[in-house]
């Protein structure tokens, strides 16, 4: 049974050590509140529906959850291969190379160093009975903003800069 308790700010807090890399370094650039939330292993997670965040989760939006739960790993992998092959490429094109903004990531363990889970917000569209899910980063291409990285399941559709659903309308459409 998945527990879900929320708190007044229609979000609940998860224990979740290996998405947020709690034993992996950080980045002393990210915000120190939540490098402390990821040092302790813990990440916000929000459902939304048509109207905003929303206590009361669909099915599809727990099983989105559960897998979340049970993928961490596969999860990092996928986070970290979009970010080698895709997010860095674009980033390093808009503002150029330098070591702080792109920190060398060798494999997964270490893109903490580049990107920190701040949020997982999942939505209320859905395919295959799983939600899709905006993982909030902060990130070191975009000290400022940050980044979501959008999936469904293991699968990154790609990245936006602010909470947004078009990429998720556009799979739904190819699935159409």
């Amino acid at each position: 049974m998945l527990e879900i308790i929320f708190n007044n700010s229609e979000s609940s807090t998860f224990n979740l050590p290996i998405i947020v890399q709690k034993d992996n370094p950080g980045n002393k650039y990210f915000s120190s509140f939540t490098e402390d939330q990821r040092n302790q292993g813990n990440v916000e997670v929000c459902f939304y529906n048509i109207s905003g965040r929303t206590t009361e989760p669909t099915i599809e939006q727990k099983n989105a959850l559960r897998y979340v739960i049970e993928h961490q790993k596969q999860l990092i992998e996928a986070f970290f291969k979009y970010t080698k092959d895709f997010l860095y490429p674009i980033h390093i094109g808009y503002i150029g190379y330098d070591e702080v903004s792109f920190p060398e990531i060798a494999n997964s363990e270490e893109l903490r160093k580049a990107m920190g889970l701040v949020s997982i917000n999942i939505w209320s569209e859905h395919k295959e009975d799983c939600s899709y899910i905006s993982f909030g980063f902060d990130f070191s291409g975009d000290y400022e903003h940050g980044t979501y990285l959008v999936c469904h399941k293991s699968d990154v559709l790609g990245w936006e800069e602010d909470l947004d659903t078009k990429l998720i309308a556009a799979d739904l459409l190819k699935t159409t």
